[in-house]
């Protein structure tokens, strides 16, 4: 992790730091990792597939069963903003918007959204980490956007051109540091973030950890009253 903090400069790092709080573990399940974990986890559920699989606040968890689904959510594309396209997702609940971006430059990342187009929906699955609770968001894409347009993406480089864990950290700090999305204008300004970037793999692992260290580089950078540290 210190050759990814050294490629990033030291004033983004100083930005990161601010908002790492935002950050929240998610990966993706492939088919058969969701049919296991749903088996122990969510065993009333029966669907199948990819799923994006997330890890909340039990008040999160709430907030976003509360909203509903597809009609309080929101789904697009970025293919200018990092090195990596991806898929958008975003929803808000009394306040705080919650944003998933799932790297398209992965082999499962492409396949994901293809079998999305496929069955014109996408699963998120919801869960506390701190008590039993649990939810499945179920976004309607022919309800969000155009099908047409959240395909383009597929016909770019993916797979055999796989992101890096540096471009992958660089989109994540993105998503984390963005004010606001710019593919839907119609939400208001979020109050607070809870920004989850989706991978299949070990990188969700390395990305909770490369947060967790620029939290502590912003506790370093304040005096023991909390006020920042001028240099």
């Amino acid at each position: 992790m210190k050759e990814v903090k050294s490629a990033l400069a030291e004033d983004v790092l100083d930005q990161v730091a601010e908002v790492a709080y935002r950050a929240r573990y998610s990966e993706l399940l492939t088919p058969s990792q969701w049919a296991e974990h749903a088996a122990q986890v969510h065993k009333s559920c029966r669907e199948r597939g990819y799923v994006i699989r997330s890890e909340l606040s039990y008040d999160d968890v709430l907030r976003l069963t509360r909203v509903g689904r597809s009609n309080n959510m929101r789904i697009g594309t970025l293919t200018q903003a990092t090195s990596s396209p991806m898929v958008l997702i975003a929803a808000q609940a009394e306040g705080i918007e919650y944003r998933w971006a799932v790297p398209l430059s992965t082999p499962d990342g492409a396949a994901w959204l293809r079998e999305g187009l496929e069955r014109r929906r996408f699963l998120i699955a919801v869960e506390s980490t701190s008590m039993p609770v649990v939810g499945m968001l179920y976004l309607c894409a022919e309800a969000s956007d155009n099908l047409q347009r959240l395909a383009a993406p597929l016909d770019g480089p993916s797979g055999s051109d796989a992101a890096s864990s540096e471009e992958l950290i660089e989109a994540a700090v993105w998503l984390t540091t963005a004010e606001r999305l710019p593919f839907d204008k119609r939400l208001p300004k979020p109050k607070d973030v809870r920004a989850m970037l989706t991978t299949a793999g070990p990188f969700p692992v390395e990305l909770m950890n490369f947060f967790a260290g620029c939290a502590l580089r912003s506790d370093a950078l304040r005096d023991e009253d909390g006020r920042p540290i001028q240099n």
